[in-house]
This record gives structure tokens, sequence and C-alpha cells, in this order.
């Protein structure tokens, strides 16, 4: 009974060292790799684009026998504490399906069987989809379902934060004249250069909405922009906001207050 522990116990210790010491568990200092594209170099093609645990666990098995695939994934086996992917207590059950979030940093194998440090930055993929397999011995690895290669990293990485939503400003453009005989009344309201009062008189030119985001709707906020012009200037800009909103001749005539003349 002592010898069968004592086997038991050293063949566990040889799984632990062989976890140690295997590449894909050999974590460097340094700045990773950034990968910005997947699929490019595959490690175990019977891996890629799988749709149940079921199927993984199958080809996971079936590698373990080929004469192409059979070396290297049951070196990962036993570097996770199993006698190898055919080992009995490697079930269905410890293959789920797993998310490796945006900005991972961990090592990650290539169609060479090489292991190399790397930070998962793949553009407009916040998670990539791949299968979660159990160790043994604590040490789980990822395989990617897009390309089949290997993951491992120690610590979780979170996910890149959303960005803050952008507001939208409605920007409105007045060109603005001082009209020097202008006096004091309802619709001007008391002197305020800063809008609309007496003694100044404006026209709209332009609105924009100032938005970075694509797809923002709404407003969060209105500002008015004021430009000070001649006499000339404004009696064009003016002539052309009424021509813009279909007024014409006469029509500009019918008059209107001291401070919005239609013959202006």
């Amino acid at each position: 009974m002592k010898n069968v522990s004592l086997a038991i116990l050293l063949a566990f210790a040889a799984c632990s060292s062989y976890a140690q010491t295997h590449a894909i568990y050999t974590v460097p200092g340094g700045e990773p790799k950034t990968i910005t594209v997947l699929g490019t170099d595959p490690e175990f093609h019977p891996l890629q684009n799988l749709h149940s645990k079921h199927q993984v666990y199958v080809k996971l098995k079936s590698m373990g026998n080929s004469r192409r695939y059979g070396k290297y994934i049951n070196s990962l086996f036993t570097a996770m504490g199993y006698s190898g992917v055919n080992d009995r207590r490697f079930t269905e059950s410890d293959v789920s399906k797993g998310e490796i979030p945006y900005g991972a940093v961990g090592m990650m194998g290539d169609g060479s069987h090489h292991y190399e440090y790397c930070m998962l930055n793949v553009e407009g993929d916040p998670y990539i989809p791949s299968w979660h397999v159990r160790a043994a011995n604590g040490e789980d690895l990822y395989f990617m379902s897009r390309c089949g290669n290997a993951f491992y990293y120690p610590q979780a990485a979170k996910r890149r934060p959303e960005p803050a939503a952008c507001p939208v400003t409605r920007v409105q453009v007045y060109a603005r004249y001082k009209h020097p005989g202008c006096t004091y009344c309802e619709e001007c309201g008391i002197n305020d250069p800063e809008v609309t009062g007496s003694p100044f008189k404006e026209t709209w030119i332009t609105e924009t909405v100032m938005v970075d985001e694509k797809n923002a709707t709404g407003y969060t906020d209105t500002k008015k922009v004021y430009v000070d012009v001649d006499k000339k200037t404004f009696r064009k800009l003016k002539s052309e906001h009424y021509e813009n909103e279909g007024y014409s001749g006469r029509e500009r005539l019918g008059g209107g207050s001291c401070c919005r003349p239609w013959g202006w």
C-alpha cells in the first residue's frame, strides 16, 4: 500500500514539475507581443470552429493518437497534471465554453507549437470565443475557437471599459449687426449684446451638430455663436437666408419690428 501511495505521489510530483517547465507555463517578464489578428497560424486545426464541447472533447481525444498532433497535445495535458489527453480523469465535463477578454496577456501557441508571450488586442472582439479545459493541477488552458491555438494566462484580464457617451451639442451660428437706430421694444427686450437685444440685430446663418459618436441621437446642449459683421454683409446673409426659406421680393418687405425689419 505504501508503495502504491509513493508511486502516486511521485507521478503527481513529476506532472507538477513538467507543468512548471513546459513552455506554455513559462511566462517571461517584459513587454508582450501585441496580437491584432487571429487565424493566420493555427496550432491545432481539428479544434477550429467547433460548436459544442462534445465535439471539442472528441477531437482532443482523437488527437492523442494522431501522428501529427499526438506529441504536442499530450505534452500539454501532461503539463496540466494528466498522464496525457487520454487520461481517464479527463472527461467531457472538464470542457466548457470560455471567453478570453480583450487585452488578455499570456502564452499563446502557433502552428510550430512554439509559445510566445502575447497580448490579445483583436479589434472588434471584446471577447475571443474559446474552449476552457480544466487542468488536474489547476493550471487551466484555453483553446481558441477561431484558430485552435492553446492559450494560458495566469491572471484574468478585465474587459476593456466601454467608452463614455460623447455629449451631443447643437451649435447655431448667427450673423450680428449693430444698428444704432434701433430702440427698445418688447421683441428685443433689454439691451443684451450677448444675445439678441437692442441695439443688435441678428440673422441665422447655419446650424450644425458637434458630435463624435456615429450613432448618437438627441441633444444634450445648444450653443449660440454670434459673428459681428458690417451692414452690407449682414443684408447679404439675411437675403440669402430668406431665399433659402422660400421668401423673395416683396414678401421680404412685408414689415417687422424695428429690430428685425423685413426690408433689410
